[in-house]
């Protein structure tokens, strides 16, 4: 069962905890965080900010993203300005503010089908998060978190615009022919395995130091496909670290990484942190009532769509330890770190090592070549974006309530070749055929 937001903060593997999730962005109410209410998240949120240095991100969209976008960049921009006063540092008292006086560190958007006006929405985001950070000092991250098929269906024209994004947590599961389960061990070209297409991506961005992490699952049962043992992730993290935008790991979900912690514990030292345990697994009591749940589910865990190369949406936010809001515009140089994402549908948990040549950017960049990671004395976090140091873990935190046992939701990918998971779609969805290696309930 997903524990208090604290209960996940207190562990120093930690750096970045993405809140999942925020469904309609055009309504500031609409907030699903399973067994959690935004009125205990206030107290959470601050702790986990002040006592325990988290980073702490509200996640835009998930699995059961509503609406249908904007009417017009004019609306996109004043309801991003909406976004911010229910969420942002504290302003008018006339703003709703479901975390009451807590402020979040950023955003992050896992719109789980295409949205329109989007592109004006972050952009106005991102000012307003530069702006606040001229004025008090505090710095803000903007995320995503795309599929592995380049380029994604519905966060694609996001990542293709001229909005700055400090870090991306790129969901390698789901998507067998470009997952982590296509890697293989020792091919310095991959053919399935996609990070090198991300890391190009990165490269010629808006922000050429933005981190990408590579998003995996906490355990088989946390998507359709796509697990790993903890040694093939090392072995992974062992090639990525070649990329100097290389920033990290991220695992969905955070609640499932911390009852079944070995890859997570791998991954870490993989990463450059200890080996031990990130947490005791814990027996929670009875299950407390969850929010009933919705036709369409995805969570910061993977997605999936249609388009080029349909891409699930199951994969979830990372929670990160340690690190401060990076700036948007320009990114700092920092040490990779590990992330990870938590629990329901979208539950994030996220682990992020950064690697970094010459200097280390925020939570999910490096600059330069990769460096090894394994002896990297005191973590150095950067003053303009706040991103995990080396043997630090970020894991989302996403909240959202699963399909029934054996049922796929819609967007889920349901068949393909080396397709593991379920087959039959959740009411009134069908099993539609996009190709040899892929299906998705629509």
């Amino acid at each position: 069962m997903q524990q208090r937001l604290t209960h996940y903060c207190k562990s120093e593997k930690v750096d970045i905890i993405p809140l999942a999730f925020l469904t309609n962005m055009a309504n500031p109410e609409s907030l699903n965080f399973a067994n959690r209410s935004p009125v205990e998240l206030e107290n959470d949120i601050k702790e986990c900010q002040e006592m325990h240095k988290k980073t702490i991100v509200l996640s835009l969209g998930g699995e059961v993203t509503h609406g249908s976008g904007f009417a017009s960049p004019d609306e996109a921009a004043e309801k991003a300005q909406q976004l911010w006063a229910a969420f942002g540092p504290l302003g008018s008292s006339s703003a709703n503010r479901k975390f009451g006086k807590a402020v979040v560190d950023g955003f992050d958007f896992d719109n789980e089908k295409p949205l329109s006006n989007m592109v004006p929405f972050a952009r106005e985001l991102r000012r307003l998060m530069t702006e606040s950070s001229k004025k008090d000092g505090k710095k803000y991250l903007l995320t995503a978190a795309p599929q592995c098929p380049f380029p994604d269906a519905n966060v694609g024209p996001l990542l293709s615009s001229d909005v700055v994004f400090d870090a991306v947590f790129v969901q390698f599961y789901n998507n067998p022919y470009c997952s982590v389960g296509a890697f293989v061990p020792g091919a310095d070209k991959q053919p399935g395995f996609n990070f090198e297409t991300w890391q190009n991506w990165a490269k010629k961005s808006k922000n050429p130091d933005v981190k990408v992490m590579v998003g995996v699952p906490s355990t088989p049962a946390a998507a359709g496909s796509g697990f790993i043992s903890g040694n093939k992730l090392a072995e992974i993290v062992a090639y990525c670290k070649r990329f100097s935008n290389f920033g990290g790991v991220m695992f969905w979900d955070m609640t499932q990484a911390w009852s079944a912690p070995d890859v997570l514990n791998k991954a870490h030292a993989a990463l450059g942190g200890s080996s031990r345990s990130v947490a005791p697994a814990v027996k929670p009591p009875p299950p407390a009532p969850v929010a009933p749940p919705s036709k369409a589910v995805n969570v910061p865990s993977s997605k999936a769509k249609p388009a080029p190369r349909p891409t699930p949406s199951n994969v979830s936010p990372p929670a990160v330890s340690t690190v401060k809001p990076m700036l948007p515009p320009a990114p700092a140089t920092f040490v990779p770190p590990p992330v990870v994402k938590p629990p329901p549908p979208r539950v994030p948990s996220t682990m992020v090592n950064t690697t970094k040549k010459a200097e280390s950017a925020p939570a999910p960049r490096a600059v330069s070549t990769p460096v090894e990671v394994a002896k990297v004395a005191e973590p150095t976090k950067s003053e303009a974006h706040p991103a995990p140091t080396p043997g630090e873990v970020i894991v989302l935190e996403v909240w959202n309530t699963p399909p029934p046992p054996g049922y796929v939701n819609q967007r889920n990918q349901c068949d393909g070749q080396g397709w593991n998971g379920g087959h039959t779609c959740q009411d009134p969805y069908i099993c539609k055929y996009f190709s040899d290696w892929y299906s998705q309930c629509e």
